[in-house]
């Protein structure tokens, strides 16, 4: 009766909820660029080195491995060392400044998460005797997403093994509800 009444209200906070998650996750990501930008104008006037460096600039995901290649101009970097650029990008704000071989030097930002194409993925396990959502790809783990109605012993022997190991990984967020959707002929009741 409530639905009814409310689905629009309903539908229209849901709807607002997701945008707003998406336009926090965007805000995040582009937020990250602002801020390298906006370090690397501050030092580029303080040049203190006159070495010819070759600058290699990277996002590092340390939940699952991957690297990922920045774009930026680094003649802002110009003739800046190892030291000057550690103190430029420190530790504690997120930065890893090496010097690689020959004279490349590799500023990486770390973050303690997935990078933008994992986020997407999820994959099925089970939780508590329910088909659990895992966040990330198989062998990940990147939490738990959602459980499910659904009981693990209900569905077909193949579909329990394939669950059990979390080998059933899906790209996006509408191929799992495909999937989803054929499993609820085996909703516990």
């Amino acid at each position: 009766m409530i639905w009814v009444k409310y689905k629009h209200i309903i539908i229209l906070v849901s709807m607002a909820t997701m945008i707003g998650i998406g336009l926090m996750y965007l805000s995040n990501y582009y937020n990250t660029l602002n801020i390298f930008n906006q370090q690397t104008n501050a030092i580029s006037s303080q040049v203190t080195n006159t070495l010819d460096y070759q600058y290699v600039i990277q996002k590092h995901f340390t939940l699952c491995g991957h690297i990922i290649p920045v774009e930026f101009e680094t003649e802002r970097l110009s003739n800046l060392g190892v030291e000057d650029l550690r103190k430029a990008f420190p530790s504690k704000a997120g930065w890893k400044v090496e010097k690689a071989a020959g004279d490349v030097i590799s500023i990486t930002r770390i973050f303690t998460g997935l990078c933008p194409d994992d986020e997407q993925k999820r994959h099925l396990g089970e939780l508590n005797g329910f088909v659990s959502v895992h966040i990330g790809p198989a062998g990940i783990n990147g939490g738990l997403d959602r459980v499910t109605g659904v009981k693990v012993v209900n569905l077909p022997e193949d579909w329990q093994q394939l669950i059990r190991d979390r080998s059933l990984v899906f790209a996006n967020e509408t191929d799992l509800l495909e999937a989803l959707d054929n499993f609820d002929e085996y909703q516990s009741k």
